[in-house]
């Protein structure tokens, strides 16, 4: 599997990136993008291989092309319904991830 730190931030949706603790911050947009593209690798490790994969592919992350549900599911053996289900939960823990790592910047 590919390595995580070859993440894309132009791929990443703007809900995995937002964190309350740097919404109050005085960085400018782009200081907090670098920021947490720095951190996404850490966040990556909290997911499973299946839900890393389901993410890479949706996202074109580590250069992959991107999929849609039904292919990931297809390739995974899986619904597309399950592809959404661990999809969600990979944001939330990839949100929780970047929310535990960013405690620290207030």
């Amino acid at each position: 599997m590919p390595s995580p730190t070859l993440v894309s931030l132009n791929s990443i949706p703007e809900a995995l990136l937002r964190t309350p603790q740097r919404e109050a911050g005085d960085d400018s947009l782009t200081d907090r993008w670098d920021h947490l593209g720095a951190l996404l690798p850490q966040a990556f490790h909290s997911l499973s291989d299946r839900e890393q994969e389901v993410v890479r592919r949706l996202y074109d992350l580590s250069g992959l092309p991107t999929h849609s549900l039904a292919q990931i599911g297809g390739r995974l053996g899986i619904s597309r319904e399950r592809v959404r289900q661990i999809h969600l939960k990979a944001c939330r823990k990839l949100e929780h991830s970047l929310s535990v790592l960013t405690a620290g910047d207030e």
